[in-house]
């Protein structure tokens, strides 16, 4: 763990923010977050900070209960913010940093960022997809290899996906998806990008242009693993 100092949260010229204790661990940044910006100062701000609202209440909420908001739909909205590449933190001295995607927040007081690293395997992946991949499964993909689970899953590490995608041709028939793994007989494990719980799906390699054959096999990643990847269709 590497110890940092207090900084400063802007999304272009707007600040948003300032970030108390901030530290980094395994690859992921953590502080605790104060909001400065001003909502009725424009537009954009507003947004910001609705945007914030919505993360908030998000990463708080349990994704099993039956009025969980739905995730993709939540953060579609917000899309030109999450990936616009203009988030970044400041240090005291004026370095910037830039933020991989957007920030996370929690309990309006918490946050958590990725910082762009173009020398990791997972930051070149994210890159080239132009598009940060879901924490939940950034975070798996950060600490493991490529493994076989129970006795078909085989997960992908962040240097396979690419090819496997290229040899799919995922992106060409199932735009927004990404392949992670297979069941070692025909079918692939995909997520949506957009979607921050990064939902597992299960559907043959030769259906990839059919949406509606898409099985889901948990509602989040999280539950996914805990549950210990399993490949029954929900």
């Amino acid at each position: 763990m590497n110890t940092e100092t207090n900084l400063n949260l802007w999304y272009a010229t707007i600040l948003v923010g300032r970030i108390r204790n901030a530290f980094t661990s395994e690859n992921t940044w953590y502080g605790d977050f104060e909001l400065t910006v001003d909502p009725g100062s424009g537009t954009l701000a507003a947004r910001l900070v609705e945007f914030i609202d919505v993360s908030t209440t998000f990463y708080d909420s349990d994704p099993n209960a039956p009025d969980a908001p739905d995730p993709v739909a939540e953060f579609d909205r917000f899309s030109d913010l999450v990936y616009s590449g203009s988030w970044h933190v400041e240090t005291p001295s004026g370095q910037k940093r830039s933020i991989l995607g957007a920030p996370a927040f929690f309990d309006q007081i918490e946050i958590s960022w990725f910082e762009v690293d173009a020398a990791h395997p997972v930051q070149l992946l994210e890159q080239h997809l132009h598009h940060p991949l879901p924490a939940p499964y950034r975070t798996f993909l950060l600490h493991n290899d490529e493994r076989i689970r129970g006795d078909r899953l085989l997960l992908y590490p962040a240097e396979h996906i690419l090819e496997r995608n290229t040899t799919f041709e995922v992106q060409q028939y199932a735009p927004g998806y990404l392949a992670v793994g297979d069941n070692s007989g025909g079918s692939l494990v995909l997520i949506r990008l957009a979607d921050p719980a990064a939902a597992p799906f299960l559907i043959d390699a030769g259906a990839l242009g059919f949406p509606e054959m898409l099985h889901p096999l948990a509602r989040s990643w999280v539950d996914w693993e805990s549950n210990g990847f399993p490949l029954t269709c929900e």
